[in-house]
């Protein structure tokens, strides 16, 4: 990404892809029971930055932002920025998904913190959602970067500052989705 230096969505899918064929068995040091964890994180109430002090100072939070992401994430985890206010996080490995819902929590914390711009200080929040998936031959890395976005905007509906895992409730309301805008085709 331009912007912020951070991986962009390419990056992100290959490097999913990569890890995807090394967990079938195509490359060395993981097995198929090993999970990720894909958290898809949006910024409430930016789009207010860029219409109220502008794009210079929305461009400036978008760099505060990512910089503090990039602190909060292991080592091993990727940290991309789709582009405007969307990020993901690939957490590399992760054994329950209280795991992913605690860094999720810290990810909150810290968009929370006021971001000093020239014209002050600036605060947002964010939603995040989370999906979950065993590394295996059956895995789509489109449908878990599909499923996390739909547990973010489920976050959103809540309420915003709010955490969402994909689960099978969800899952219902996607695929049905999916039938009906297939249906109208």
């Amino acid at each position: 990404d331009v912007l912020t230096g951070l991986p962009n969505r390419l990056f992100l899918e290959n490097w999913m892809s990569t890890k995807l064929a090394s967990a079938t068995g195509k490359g060395k040091g993981l097995n198929s029971r090993d999970k990720i964890a894909v958290l898809f994180l949006d910024l409430d109430g930016f789009k207010a930055i860029n219409d109220t002090l502008g794009h210079q100072a929305g461009d400036k939070f978008l760099i505060a932002v990512s910089k503090r992401l990039s602190n909060e994430i292991r080592g091993n985890d990727t940290l991309a920025r789709l582009g405007g206010d969307e990020f993901i996080v690939v957490l590399d490995s992760v054994d329950q998904e209280i795991q992913a819902v605690r860094i999720a929590e810290r990810l909150l914390e810290v968009v929370r913190f006021p971001v000093i711009l020239d014209s002050g200080p600036v605060c947002v929040s964010a939603s995040i959602g989370i999906a979950i998936a065993t590394l295996d031959a059956s895995t789509d890395v489109e449908s878990i970067i599909r499923f996390a976005d739909a547990a973010m905007y489920a976050a959103k509906q809540d309420r915003h500052n709010r955490i969402r895992v994909f689960d099978n409730k969800l899952k219902s309301i996607v695929d049905g989705r999916h039938e009906v805008e297939s249906s109208i085709k």
